[in-house]
């Protein structure tokens, strides 16, 4: 992977509940879709003690493809780092850390729809019988049911990064001022966009069109992989600015392993066996063909550099065959780097899973039935720190500024990075910085 560009956050190599995470079980789950969850479960990963009065709870909400370990993602925020094969994660120093274990509780659920140990289509008899969707509000709402079944009966912060932001934004919300004492929202938004959902839904029609997708009825053994590592490829530059990849891959070819071995490494996603979807699906699935990669061999007479540009000849990655037009194709450096993570992606996450958050992410509109986002916002009656990313593609600073506006009590910080969307993950220590003056200023830290 090229150095420079943020890759994939996580370290997790397969679906379900990581070690050292627990289950709770909240019970039947009433739907803002109208449908029931019967007995909805949350994985959930704790740090710290929650004091006697249960009023020093943290909950942290993750992004669209994490679990629920905050040390995974969010390490240099938590007193708590690494893990063992256990689960079991080492203490480090609290001093500096927004999420100090030493004075704070903090747990993380997993959101209901993910394949990392809540109700989801792989624990509810797949795709089709799972209710879609659950929106940010339910997810709210049976997380804060949740956390009292832990003992929570306040919660000192609601925080969360990208989609995590949403959650927060709904917990503080739904939990109201008795409840939820404060608020950080980070590269997220009061109301998903129009252009963040026409993302979502190429992503999800890449992996519909994947005949193995089979209307969301499909083996365990034979998930649509090459759909859900297409899906990832184009999300992946949804998190990145073209300045980030101009001035990472300037046009260089492909010095790396060619996509033929990146597949056979990440169970050949792109070479599954194809079939035909039947009907009777829940989900539209028309759309063309998802195609693995035209095959790539050497331009006869290639020269070292390109006589226009003056950058490195793209080096090609394999000899197999030729692009459709019949002529000898390159292989580029970021075609390498989005094939690499196309391909390992399958290898953790689940096809089903991918889409049912996606739909929730769609969903997301705190202004739903409370009068508007500008309305809904001031209702937020504790301090709100929202934080944006300057280059952020994704969820614009705008979008953030509005939210600020909106809000009585907030504080507006702004990220400078080129990485865009992912430098809530990228720009990490700035972040905590942010976090913990207001937390000392206006946020729980000056309340307990």
């Amino acid at each position: 992977m090229a150095s420079g560009i943020p890759g994939d956050h996580m370290s997790k190599a397969t679906v379900g509940a990581p070690p050292g995470t627990s289950q709770v079980r909240i019970g039947r789950l009433e739907l803002e879709c109208g449908r029931v969850i019967e007995d909805a479960v949350l994985a959930a990963s704790t740090y710290g003690t929650l004091n006697a009065a249960g009023t020093n709870a943290v909950i942290v909400g993750h992004s669209l493809t994490s679990d629920s370990h905050v040390h995974q993602w969010w390490s240099k925020l938590l007193s708590a780092t690494g893990t063992g094969s256990d689960g079991s994660h080492a203490e480090a120093p609290g001093h500096g850390k927004c999420l100090d274990t030493r004075r704070f509780f903090v747990v993380c659920f997993n959101y209901l729809g993910s394949c990392y140990g809540s109700s989801s289509p792989l624990t509810e008899g797949g795709f089709a019988a799972f209710p879609v969707p659950v929106t940010m509000r339910d997810q709210a709402r049976a997380m804060l049911r949740a956390a009292r079944m832990l003992g929570v009966n306040q919660v000192a912060l609601a925080i969360g990064g990208s989609m995590g932001a949403m959650l927060a934004l709904e917990i503080g919300l739904e939990g109201g001022p008795t409840m939820v004492r404060s608020v950080c929202a980070v590269a997220g938004c009061a109301r998903h966009t129009d252009w963040a959902t026409g993302h979502s839904e190429v992503q999800r029609r890449a992996i519909f069109a994947d005949p193995l997708w089979r209307g969301g009825a499909y083996p365990a053994d034979s998930p649509p992989r090459e759909g859900l590592g297409l899906a990832r490829m184009a999300a992946m530059l949804t998190y990145r600015t073209a300045a980030s990849f101009e001035s990472k891959f300037a046009r260089q070819g492909a010095h790396r392993p060619c996509p033929s071995e990146l597949e056979a490494q990440a169970g050949d996603w792109s070479t599954s066996a194809r079939g035909t979807a039947p009907d009777g699906a829940s989900v539209d699935t028309t759309g063309g063909i998802a195609q693995a990669p035209p095959a790539r061999k050497p331009r006869a007479g290639a020269v070292a550099a390109d006589a226009r540009t003056g950058s490195p000849e793209p080096t090609p990655a394999r000899t197999a065959g030729q692009g459709a037009s019949g002529v000898s194709l390159p292989y580029w450096s970021v075609e390498s780097y989005l094939h690499h993570q196309g391909g390992k992606f399958p290898a953790r996450f689940d096809p089903g899973c991918y889409v049912a958050l996606t739909y929730t992410l769609d969903t997301h509109d705190v202004g739903r039935g409370r009068g508007g986002v500008e309305a809904a916002l001031a209702r937020l009656e504790v301090p709100l720190l929202v934080v944006g990313v300057d280059s952020d593609g994704l969820y614009p600073l705008g979008l953030q500024q509005r939210m600020a506006r909106a809000a009585r009590f907030s504080t507006l910080a702004v990220l400078s990075s080129p990485h865009g969307h992912d430098g809530f993950l990228v720009e990490i220590d700035r972040l905590n910085e942010v976090i913990v003056e207001w937390m000392s200023a206006s946020g729980p830290r000056s309340r307990l």
